[in-house]
């Protein structure tokens, strides 16, 4: 059941970090008016919600979900407008073109710096780094050497990017790329990423793109391939990491996708991410706005009958606002959904969230038999890092200490075999407990 608006405003407004005083301020309305909005004792006219919006910089998904709480006509209206069109195809294909500079930038975030501390350590200004970045300018040679040496560059992706090319997919002249050989790439990407070793993904993904970005300005077909291709480049993104790159790819998915009824699978998948990645921001992780994307998108998943995911990533959002009841609530409806789908890993997922939640409510000794049921499912190395994660947990407070330890030495293990750096320090954490 939904909030009502006044609980929604109040609950935005603490997830951000404003007092009623500052909020009433930055919006130029009244304290006592904010006062009696998040009492539910009046609702606002239009043109003051939308201040209060704007003060709190709401995307698109939570000003809806603020108009749909409001009954009256015009907000009515208002909702029909603020209704996300489809994006122009011409705009789409002018926003993502794969230029060079999106290796370099790839490479530096990849390296986990920031446009200010690469521009520092290189010895230029931001701006020309940007414009690098952009493909508006080509580094001179000895300032590719400064840009391979510090981004720890692999040969190939020096090639692609030396000056005497500066193309993803080498000269100018080249014969023009079949759909067939696309497809046959990105299913050889597809077996890469499964494995979880790690490969030059940033290149391969970047190359592919480059060589369907022209045919899908024309083709159909071509189109719908490269959404897909988008798409898994943001799964990748997302198993190395690096979570906030894969949001911009799992939304250029969306925007190239038809809008269907009944979308594939992976359409879920990069809600899932989009939802992780407003989650996870570095100094803004609001697990609110990821419970909101995948509460606005249940319905077209129930169409797609992926309902069970969207249960079980709404519980594992609910738990993290704190909203522990309703967190248990909604498992409890991804493992009824999940009783009616023949394939066991929906069950598997389901139990895997539930044991988090107990976990999370210092239920451990629950959570011991869902967890051995989810350990049943077959997980790539990232997921297994996880749930070594989650049995250590359990172990230490069952003070199992032998076996949480050897959970925590698995858990490294994966780590050095799949280059999972970036789940080092979690797994630090459970060291440092043992």
């Amino acid at each position: 059941m939904p909030l009502p608006l006044g609980q929604f405003l109040r609950q935005w407004r603490t997830e951000l970090g404003y007092s009623q005083e500052q909020l009433a301020q930055k919006a130029g309305i009244g304290l006592s008016t904010l006062r009696r909005w998040e009492q539910g004792r009046v609702q606002p006219r239009l043109v003051e919600l939308d201040r209060l919006l704007d003060a709190l910089s709401l995307p698109l998904a939570e000003r809806l979900q603020a108009l749909s709480l409001i009954d009256k006509p015009r907000a009515s209206q208002r909702l029909d407008q603020l209704q996300r069109p489809e994006l122009p195809l011409e705009d789409v294909f002018q926003e993502f073109e794969p230029l060079p500079g999106r290796l370099l930038q790839a490479m530096r975030r990849r390296s986990g710096l920031t446009g200010q501390q690469a521009a520092l350590r290189l010895g230029v200004s931001p701006s020309l780094l940007s414009l690098w970045e952009s493909s508006a300018r080509v580094p001179a040679p000895h300032q590719f050497a400064a840009l391979f040496a510090l981004y720890q560059a692999d040969p190939e992706e020096q090639a692609a990017l030396s000056q005497e090319r500066w193309r993803l997919n080498g000269q100018a002249a080249q014969p023009p790329v079949s759909l067939d050989a696309c497809e046959a790439q990105m299913q050889t990407l597809l077996a890469l990423i499964r494995t979880d070793l790690p490969f030059l993904g940033d290149l391969r993904f970047l190359q592919l793109e480059a060589m369907l970005w022209p045919l899908a300005q024309s083709q159909e077909t071509a189109r719908l391939l490269l959404a897909e291709v988008y798409g898994w480049h943001a799964e990748w993104l997302h198993h190395r990491g690096r979570f906030g790159e894969s949001g911009p790819y799992a939304q250029r998915y969306l925007d190239l996708m038809p809008r269907e009824d009944k979308p594939p699978p992976l359409w879920t998948q990069q809600i899932g991410l989009l939802a992780r990645c407003a989650s996870n921001r570095p100094g803004k992780a609001s697990p609110v706005r990821g419970f909101a994307l995948w509460r606005e998108a249940l319905p077209t998943a129930k169409e797609a009958g992926c309902e069970t995911a969207a249960y079980r990533e709404m519980a594992d959002y609910a738990m993290a606002c704190g909203r522990s009841s309703e967190a248990f609530s909604l498992i409890e409806l991804a493992h009824q959904t999940a009783s009616h789908i023949e394939d066991p890993w929906p069950k598997q997922a389901a139990n895997k969230i539930h044991a988090r939640l107990l976990v999370e409510a210092d239920r451990q000794r629950e959570a011991v038999p869902r967890l051995i049921v989810a350990s049943e499912m077959e997980e790539c190395p990232l997921q297994q890092v996880y749930t070594d994660c989650l049995w250590a947990d359990v172990l230490l407070a069952l003070a199992s200490r032998a076996e949480a330890a050897e959970r925590v030495r698995h858990a490294y293990r994966l780590i050095e075999t799949f280059a999972l750096e970036h789940w080092r320090s979690e797994v630090d954490r459970w060291a440092q407990r043992l």
